[in-house]
């Protein structure tokens, strides 16, 4: 997820409050497999901006709804 964010140039909004929302991103896989997608659905309401949309649809489309990586394969929740 780092990498993406620095591939569509949200390195500086994670230091800034933005950056609170990406991290919450980032600590996704450490909740039980259940949680995960209302987590995400909470984080991706309170992060309206328009440059956190790209980095929201890669986590979406990559992470949540992708036939390869159910979740609760990359949850390490309970490992």
């Amino acid at each position: 997820m780092w990498r993406k964010c620095q591939e569509i140039g949200l390195s500086t909004a994670y230091e800034s409050r933005d950056g609170v929302l990406l991290r919450k991103c980032f600590a996704l896989p450490l909740l039980p497999p259940a949680d995960i997608r209302p987590a995400f659905g909470k984080i991706k309401e309170k992060g309206q901006s328009e440059q956190l949309a790209p980095f929201f649809t890669y986590v979406e489309n990559t992470w949540l709804t992708n036939n390869v990586w159910a979740v609760e394969n990359w949850s390490v929740y309970g490992r």
